[in-house]
């Protein structure tokens, strides 16, 4: 029973990273946001925060695994305490939530440069 749990985590993490990186392409193709560059961000608050240069690909590994693992298994975590009479209205509800959080600690964070 726990390998199943543990196993839709992943995949819904996954389904999380794919959908992301999608919107990320859409944004890049149509133009939209441009001067809305989360990983050019990351990748400064990291540079910061260890001292010397981060490579490019560093912020987007970071954020497909952390969407991968920690953020499906999280989302397993607290599937059942979520509102919502199904997954995706508890998907919706949970990565709205996660949007939140992240516009006000980590942009918040990454424009002092903190």
């Amino acid at each position: 029973m726990s390998k199943r749990w543990i196993w839709k985590s992943a995949i819904a993490g996954l389904c999380g990273s794919l959908a992301h990186s999608l919107l990320m392409y859409f944004k890049f193709r149509s133009g939209l946001l441009p001067t809305f560059q989360p990983y050019a961000n990351l990748q400064m608050v990291l540079s910061i925060w260890i001292g010397r240069d981060v490579h490019p690909i560093v912020p987007w590994a970071l954020s497909f695994i952390n969407g991968s693992t920690f953020v499906g298994f999280f989302f397993g975590l607290s599937y059942r305490w979520l509102p919502g009479d199904n997954g995706a209205t508890k998907g919706l509800i949970y990565g709205a939530c996660g949007w939140v959080a992240m516009g006000l600690l980590f942009f918040s964070a990454a424009r002092s440069g903190n």
